[in-house]
């Protein structure tokens, strides 16, 4: 996904079946979504970036024990005035 420095990027979980997280522990800026519960019952977690990214982003993944290859990148670009 790719934002600008003050959005928001909303996590849903639709996922019926199994809990999901967006985790970025190791790295600054850290980020944890904490576990957001399957069943698809609306629950959603925002997470603010305030501060632009380098390269492909800000990587996450999800902390579920055996969702270790799940995630992605955030993106953050300067804002345009």
């Amino acid at each position: 996904v790719e934002i600008e420095v003050g959005d928001s990027v909303i996590w849903h979980n639709a996922d019926k079946t199994h809990t999901h997280s967006a985790t970025r522990a190791l790295d600054s800026p850290q980020f944890d979504t904490g576990f957001i519960p399957a069943g698809g019952n609306g629950e959603s977690k925002p997470i603010q970036f305030n501060d632009a990214s380098e390269g492909d982003g800000f990587k996450y993944g999800c902390k579920v024990a055996g969702h270790e290859k799940m995630g992605g990148f955030v993106k953050v670009n300067k804002a345009t005035p």
